[in-house]
């Protein structure tokens, strides 16, 4: 498996158990937190692997999680949620998500999940290929930023 160490934020007791048990019989170390701040420090200060994150959180959404992490990681993120309208949906992958799965799910199916955005993320730009510069223009994929003559661009969520 591609990825090793993941962080699961998910502030359900039973929810979390059962996913840190399947996921560490399929050899994978996981840290767990509960709530999103504690989600966004972890990913600052230890960068895992992959973060699987549950919407529903005690003292943020987990989308403001998902486009925090994003703003300063592209570690990828797939969102276990009990949301299962297509509205929330699009709007975490639009946020930076990677993936979305409906509660309840099987571990097998998450397992599966995993692997499929490990394999797209050994696909993405390398570190080396990750900013390009094209005259005046600098792209810095890895942060998801356009800077022309040293000044940064804004840009909207759809032309990130």
């Amino acid at each position: 498996m591609l990825f090793r160490s993941v962080l699961l934020v998910e502030d359900d007791p039973s929810v979390a158990a059962s996913v840190i048990d399947g996921l560490k019989g399929a050899g994978l170390a996981v840290t767990h937190v509960d709530q999103g701040g504690a989600a966004i420090a972890h990913v600052a200060a230890h960068q895992p692997d992959i973060v699987l994150l549950d919407l529903g959180l005690p003292d943020m959404d987990g989308q403001d999680v998902c486009r925090q992490i994003r703003s300063t990681s592209q570690v990828p993120i797939i969102i276990l949620s009990a949301r299962g309208d297509e509205i929330d949906q699009v709007l975490a992958l639009e946020f930076g998500a990677d993936d979305y799965i409906v509660k309840p799910f099987g571990i097998r199916a998450l397992v599966a999940r995993i692997k499929a955005v490990g394999r797209r993320a050994v696909a993405a730009p390398s570190e080396s290929t990750a900013v390009q510069p094209i005259g005046p223009i600098v792209i810095d994929r890895r942060q998801q930023k356009v800077f022309v003559s040293d000044e940064e661009i804004h840009l909207t969520p759809k032309e990130d």
